[in-house]
């Protein structure tokens, strides 16, 4: 276990928890640095501030990207969640989150199963996600978990499918850096692309102003986690990590439960990066 989180989910994306709870998990796991990086919304810093229980509290996002045909997450940290580039394009972003809710909820009334939009609109979420739907489709009894949910309704040759429209790579980096946040690209290896294609990804990350590389979160591989380690040091980039955590009850996913991030050896981590030692003197 470690003494820091810098990626971890509220109910106000889709995470289950709010972020008064996700402090009370947090410092009862000894952490003592926690960033909440909601999808596409910066909504429940305050609340996590105001409620932090002693933990210092880490300004954070994560950005739904499209680069390639791919969809590529982009951790910001530290950032000024009122920045005015920051808030235009979660904006935008929330606003495609919707469009796509709603799509698939005319194809869900054509299949004869309503009542999505009255549901989504009781919950407390601004950044809305197919895993609101897939919770959705499970209460309602169409589908017996989240992995069916997806399979059958929500996946690429599900039954509802509807494809996202993300900013680009360069619009979610521009838009963190100008809130004086450091970008990290988030679990590389979860994404369903080739060791030479997630190489072109870094490289175009890195001109872009990219400078993080996300190299340890639950259930990695070792082997996985040194390669990424590896890439980070080649491509000067500094090391972050966290849980990915979403809810208490999956218990892979734990707060602060991933590998440490520092081997004594050369890769660079996150909190030698200059906003980390100008703005925080608590170090892990």
């Amino acid at each position: 276990m470690t003494t820091f989180d810098f990626h971890t989910h509220s109910h106000f994306s889709d995470g289950e928890h709010s972020p008064k709870h996700l402090a009370k998990i947090a410092s009862a796991a000894g952490i003592k640095q926690l960033a909440l990086t909601d999808h596409d919304c910066v909504d429940g810093l305050a609340e996590l501030k105001s409620n932090s229980l002693g933990l210092e509290i880490i300004n954070g996002v994560e950005i739904s990207t499209s680069w390639q045909d791919t969809e590529i997450h982009v951790l910001g940290l530290l950032i000024d969640p009122d920045h005015k580039a920051i808030q235009e394009l979660l904006k935008n972003q929330q606003s495609l989150r919707r469009e796509r809710i709603k799509t698939i909820h005319q194809k869900l009334c054509k299949l004869g199963i309503t009542g999505l939009l009255e549901y989504i609109g009781n919950l407390p979420c601004k950044a809305l996600t197919r895993t609101h739907v897939s919770n959705f489709l499970i209460r309602e009894g169409h589908s017996k978990n989240n992995q069916k949910a997806f399979k059958v309704f929500l996946g690429k040759r599900g039954k509802v499918y509807s494809p996202a429209n993300w900013c680009n790579l360069n619009a979610s980096v521009s838009a963190i850096l100008e809130s004086g946040g450091i970008a990290v690209i988030a679990h590389p290896s979860r994404y369903s692309i080739s060791s030479k294609k997630l190489n072109t990804l870094i490289e175009d990350f890195r001109n872009v102003g990219g400078e993080g590389l996300e190299i340890s979160y639950p259930n990695i591989d070792q082997t996985i986690r040194k390669n990424l380690k590896i890439i980070a040091e080649k491509n000067d980039l500094y090391c972050s990590g966290g849980s990915d955590f979403h809810s208490s009850s999956r218990t892979w996913a734990r707060i602060g439960k991933f590998p440490a991030i520092h081997d004594n050896d050369k890769a660079k981590t996150i909190f030698e990066h200059p906003n980390w030692k100008s703005k925080h003197s608590l170090h892990s």
